[in-house]
């Protein structure tokens, strides 16, 4: 693919790169399921080894997704509402 871009195979180089991108998520997103949904400590693993093997860097769409994804906020019945938290209930 790379050869692709370097001697211009295709009229369109910009949207050549777009679909790439694209499919590389693909791989990637396809890689971290387990056969129905998309796993989020599957997606960081994954993310982490294309950094590692410098596919990838920390700023990338994906990895960022599987930080964010990552974080488990408590569940709601432990939390108090925005409105008990003002008025002081619960």
């Amino acid at each position: 693919m790379d050869a692709v871009e370097r001697i211009k195979l295709v009229n369109d180089v910009e949207a050549f790169r777009e679909t790439r991108r694209k499919d590389y998520n693909l791989l990637l997103i396809v890689e971290a399921t387990d056969g129905k949904d998309i796993v989020p400590s599957k997606l960081l693993a994954v993310t982490r080894r294309e950094i590692e093997a410098g596919h990838i860097n920390e700023k990338h769409e994906l990895y960022q997704l599987a930080l964010a994804d990552n974080y488990v906020p408590p569940p709601r019945s432990h939390q108090k509402s925005w409105w008990a938290r003002l008025i002081g209930w619960g």
